[in-house]
């Protein structure tokens, strides 16, 4: 919306008396400087001009420099023109007509239109104007006006900002200059986006300058591979694929090494199954594929049958051609998860958090943790899980455990055939894996449900670039990132994106890369 109109409280044409402002008054308005000149600023302005609509003082001059001082309703001296566009008001005091006149008139007609401003500023509520620095308006000295702002407007809670105009203006030719120096020297120190340009705009001004900033720092090498984002990228949770029965789908990690006991075990395998989060743990000497593989084919296979797939990290143990050939003879699919990336076996993981408080209180007290490990998997297996809400050894043998702490069960006199056991364990086994499956489902949607709310999701595109955040703890003074790498391709039913590392494609999970606006136009 744009508005104009002309307010005059003068009663008569009488020239009213210049007033002699006591600048020890106490009840004076406290003005605040910045080194912007008037037009920088997005704020009511103040500015004085003639009744034909003449700039006489820097702002005013500045506005018409750029064909945005507006075409005031022509005004008597001491009158003010008000023009509104949008939220913000340009107010301007008429000092003179066309001819010009002594300085005491100049003053008189000053004071009339702060008297007036001081009105206006109450009416519009308004937060701040600003006002630009000028040494002499029509021969009336600065301190006068400055003086009589403090005075006039000392009641009004309107900020008045004093635009002193301090800024040098920078040529297209020399703002790489002044942004390399400000952000990429010594002492630049390669801050971020918001304090680059904080301590530029005290210095420095030119059209689209934060633009600009952000631009440049985005385009920093040494920042992008030096520096942690504080907002990382988050993807959407995918809801993993929910087994349908028991070992139909096992996790397998590796944890330790740990002290070696006298059986020479400094490494634990570890097993879980997807869908009754039952656990197996089994003691082994190394992490080495032969090993690994013959621990899981004897504790595992052969005590619960061959799975269907198999979830594992991108341990060379599980990568290697004897855990691959071993798979291959049972016909395991095996699967494995992105890299830096254990959320995606988290059941698995947490699992590990039980282990290892059990065995840090063993191993201070006995270095023989590999005699316990089995207990641990038991009082876990026998243990309520919070997803299904059911004990996985139940789930997976359908019955609860004979505890030691439990009474001796009465013998009823009823004689139970072998026929109507297994009948009755299969029909327990259904029932409650069928409530199970559903509890765990119902968990993974709660999961995702407060997980999603802390997203920051960031759209990949095939041929642009990214920077890989490293795997690992890594030395504060050493690069945090690698890159820029070329991606590759981005799958669309899964949170992962291919890249190309030096000429070789690898495939990495979305929250782990940053846009990289390098080679951005």
């Amino acid at each position: 919306m744009t508005a104009s109109e002309i307010v005059n409280t003068k009663s008569n044409t009488t020239l009213d008396p210049i007033i002699e402002y006591d600048t020890s008054f106490k009840c004076e308005k406290s003005l605040i400087e910045c080194r912007e000149k008037l037009h920088m600023r997005k704020d009511n302005y103040l500015i004085f001009v003639s009744s034909s609509g003449k700039p006489l003082d820097d702002g005013a001059r500045q506005l018409q420099a750029r064909n945005i001082l507006p075409k005031f309703i022509v005004g008597q001296p001491g009158e003010v023109s008000v023009h509104r566009r949008g939220k913000n008001f340009k107010f301007g005091i008429t000092l003179r007509g066309d001819r010009l006149e002594s300085t005491p008139t100049i003053m008189s007609s000053m004071q009339d239109g702060i008297k007036i401003l001081k009105h206006l500023l109450i009416k519009y509520n308004l937060e701040s104007l600003s006002v630009a620095k000028t040494a002499t308006i029509e021969h009336a000295q600065w301190e006068f006006l400055k003086n009589s702002i403090k005075i006039e407007l000392a009641e009004v809670k309107t900020k008045i900002i004093i635009c002193n105009g301090l800024l040098e203006f920078i040529q297209g030719q020399d703002r790489l200059k002044i942004l390399e120096e400000i952000h990429s020297s010594a002492i630049g120190g390669h801050k971020g986006i918001t304090k680059t340009y904080r301590r530029m705009k005290t210095l420095y001004f030119w059209p689209n300058m934060k633009k600009d900033v952000r631009k440049f720092v985005r385009r920093c090498v040494t920042c992008q591979l030096k520096k942690l984002v504080r907002v990382k990228t988050r993807q959407s949770l995918v809801i993993t694929d929910t087994p349908h029965s028991s070992v139909e789908k096992v996790c397998v990690d590796i944890v330790g090494p740990f002290k070696a006991t006298k059986n020479g075990n400094r490494n634990i395998l570890t097993i879980q199954c997807n869908f009754t989060k039952f656990c197996v743990a089994v003691a082994i000497p190394d992490a080495t594929a032969e090993t690994v593989a013959n621990a899981f084919l004897k504790h595992f296979i052969c005590t619960f049958g061959v799975p269907s797939i198999v979830l594992s990290d991108q341990g060379t143990c599980f990568l290697s051609r004897v855990f691959t050939h071993m798979s291959k003879a049972f016909k395991i699919n095996n699967i494995c998860t992105s890299a830096y990336r254990p959320q995606t076996n988290g059941s698995l993981e947490r699992s590990h958090h039980s282990l290892a408080e059990y065995l840090k209180v063993i191993i201070d007290k006995n270095n023989e943790w590999d005699q316990y490990i089995e207990m641990v998997m038991f009082s876990y297996n026998t243990s309520v899980h919070e997803a299904h809400e059911f004990q996985p050894f139940q789930l997976m043998f359908g019955k609860l455990p004979n505890l030691p702490t439990e009474k001796s069960l009465e013998l009823s006199g009823n004689l139970v055939t072998y026929t109507d056991f297994v009948q009755k364990l299969c029909k327990d086994i259904s029932g409650i894996q069928k409530i199970a499956k559903e509890k765990l489902v119902e968990s993974k949607l709660k999961a995702k449900y407060y997980y999603d709310k802390k997203v920051n999701l960031i759209d990949f595109k095939v041929g642009e670039s990214a920077f890989l955040l490293m795997g690992g703890k890594q030395h504060k003074l050493e690069d945090q990132y690698t890159g820029p790498h070329k991606i590759v391709e981005v799958y669309d039913d899964k949170p992962q994106v291919k890249i190309d590392i030096k000429g070789k494609q690898k495939v990495v999970h979305s929250n782990r890369l940053k846009k990289s606006y390098i080679n951005a136009e």
